[in-house]
């Protein structure tokens, strides 16, 4: 076989190992001997990569960056809904995206009940009369504006989804074990601050003085019948935005990021929130009061707002 022939053989293989990743219709050839293959028409390992299709989310939209490519993707969302995941993404080398799943969550996409306290009429009725106190209307409705299951368990995707809100309860669910907190103070929305194409950081931790938030049981460790721990002490730490946590209600509950494929978060009630009569800060017993253990890894997480 001739040097040509040799040479027609390597182009072959590296065309058929490319193929793998995409595939590209083969050109017709003629049948006298084509000419070696000119290097400004042959495909780089770049032209050959391609991603899954990214299809828009429910009620948002995508769009290409680039006229003609679909390398680089950019999200929004509609009117009245909060975007969680990530506004921009790009495809890399390997096939794969930058990011993190976009979802457009909020008044539009949420409306129904607490899956937490499904089946459970007394624990409902206990948190409603808990709440009737400090709504800021007589015919309040509570809407769901974050399911940790559904909308993702990062600080970023609460923030996103509920952050704005100012007047939210936060239900928790830990094995058999419901409790939760609320709060009439913002606890903020993430700020993009792009430190390059593609990277972003969120804004800082802030503490707020708060006489109506409180903490609740409804299903605890002790078999105590539902009770509110209110504010006793240290009043400027009762409700705390962190963007790099979820819901905190100072040391009483403290949810981490990405919460529930970790045991970052925990309970403590007695530095700020009244503990129950014969529980006392900093004891093993009261620490494992709402959750069963000092940390713990939620099953699931639900933040409603007041309307």
């Amino acid at each position: 076989m001739d040097k040509s022939s040799d040479r027609y053989s390597t182009q072959d293989s590296e065309t058929t190992h490319h193929s793998v990743v995409e595939d590209e219709e083969t050109p017709p050839t003629s049948n006298t001997e084509n000419p070696p293959p000119s290097p400004t028409t042959t495909a780089s390992s770049e032209d050959l990569i391609q991603c899954p299709r990214l299809t828009p989310p429910l009620n948002g939209h995508v769009i290409s960056l680039n006229e003609g490519s679909d390398n680089v993707m950019i999200f929004s969302c509609d009117l009245r809904t909060q975007m969680s995941g990530s506004e921009i993404r790009v495809c890399q080398r390997n096939g794969t995206w930058t990011g993190r799943t976009t979802h457009c969550i909020g008044d539009i996409l949420h409306r129904e009940g607490s899956m937490i306290l499904k089946g459970h009429n007394e624990y409902r009725k206990s948190l409603l009369n808990f709440l009737k106190p400090v709504q800021t209307r007589v015919y309040s409705k509570w809407k769901l504006c974050y399911r940790a299951s559904k909308d993702g368990w990062s600080a970023f995707n609460f923030h996103g989804a509920c952050g704005n809100r100012v007047s939210t309860v936060t239900i928790i669910k830990v094995g058999q074990y419901i409790f939760g907190g609320y709060s009439d103070k913002s606890f903020g929305v993430p700020v993009h601050e792009y430190h390059n194409r593609f990277n972003y950081r969120t804004n800082s931790r802030n503490c707020y003085r708060s006489s109506k938030a409180f903490i609740f049981s409804l299903k605890n460790k002790d078999n105590l019948p539902p009770f509110q721990s209110h504010p006793f002490q240290n009043y400027a730490n009762a409700i705390c935005a962190d963007a790099s946590k979820g819901a905190e209600f100072s040391y009483g509950i403290k949810i981490s990021d990405f919460a529930g494929s970790n045991t970052g978060s925990s309970s403590s009630l007695g530095y700020t929130y009244r503990p129950p009569s014969g529980y006392s800060y900093g004891q093993s017993q009261t620490n494992a009061l709402l959750a069963g253990s000092a940390s713990f890894t939620p099953d699931e997480i639900e933040v409603f707002f007041e309307e």
